[in-house]
């Protein structure tokens, strides 16, 4: 009988050696899925034979049935929210070569605005399957932070410029579920509830400003990476007038001809 790493004795053929992998993981493996790891592993020191060693390269096939489990459990309810634990301490580790180095340092370095005590990344040989699950919970999470900030004035709190976050990482955004997007007033809003502006005069902006929140529905002109269905132009603006001047309204006529 050989003791594991909490002293309790196991048959060596119930072993298998996750003693190489970060106990960081491994915690957080526990913590999120309930799958206890260390239980299997030998105390720590011991040096027995006959025993499968395992390192991170071999996790990625273990994390990724954890996911596939917990999505077969929740069915419907599942939401990466629920897994952060995990993804949060899996996001540092990044390969130390191969076609994913350099998309898993970018996101590693996209979410480290929104954690600055996440701690600096620790280059590991790795297999592309343990990133699957976690990249999808951190773009996730990158997504609700910048819906949470509401405006462009408290996306400060992490980058200096919204404007090019959101251009720069357009194939990790997704403006269709999540409000992420600056309207001309600052507010952040989903792009389906976005018009994209075709250079209507500011003039005119100015004259509807007094009857609806026009630039509200006008996406900002910084954004580049992506264009709302919907397109308002000069001549719709002038139709919107023109219909209150139908409809004799003294002030839009008073507007118009101070202008």
């Amino acid at each position: 009988m050989i003791p594991n790493t909490y002293g309790e004795f196991l048959k060596i053929q119930e072993f298998e050696d996750f003693n190489c992998v970060p106990e960081e993981i491994l915690d957080g493996i526990q913590k999120t899925f309930s799958k206890d790891l260390k239980q299997k592993s030998p105390y720590k020191g011991l040096n027995i034979k006959g025993i499968n060693k395992n390192s991170i390269k071999d996790l990625g096939e273990i994390v990724e049935q954890c996911f596939g489990n917990k999505r077969k459990e929740e069915r419907d309810f599942f939401n990466y929210r629920n897994t952060y634990g995990i993804c949060k301490i899996i996001i540092k580790y990044i390969p130390m070569n191969g076609r994913k180095k350099e998309y898993q340092k970018r996101l590693y370095n996209l979410y480290k605005l929104f954690n600055k005590k996440i701690g600096e990344p620790i280059e590991i040989d790795s297999n592309e399957d343990l990133y699957s699950d976690v990249n999808n919970g951190i773009i996730q999470y990158i997504n609700e932070q910048i819906r949470n900030s509401s405006s462009v004035e408290k996306t400060k709190e992490f980058t200096d410029d919204i404007f090019n976050l959101i251009n720069e990482n357009s194939d990790l955004l997704d403006p269709s579920k999540y409000s992420i997007i600056p309207n001309q007033n600052g507010k952040l809003k989903k792009i389906d509830e976005l018009y994209l502006d075709n250079g209507i005069y500011e003039e005119l902006k100015n004259i509807l400003s007094e009857y609806s929140y026009i630039r509200d529905e006008l996406m900002d002109k910084r954004i580049k990476s992506f264009s709302p269905r919907r397109i308002m132009s000069n001549e719709d603006i002038k139709n919107k007038i023109n219909n209150l001047i139908d409809n004799n309204d003294s002030y839009i006529i008073f507007l118009i001809s101070n202008i």
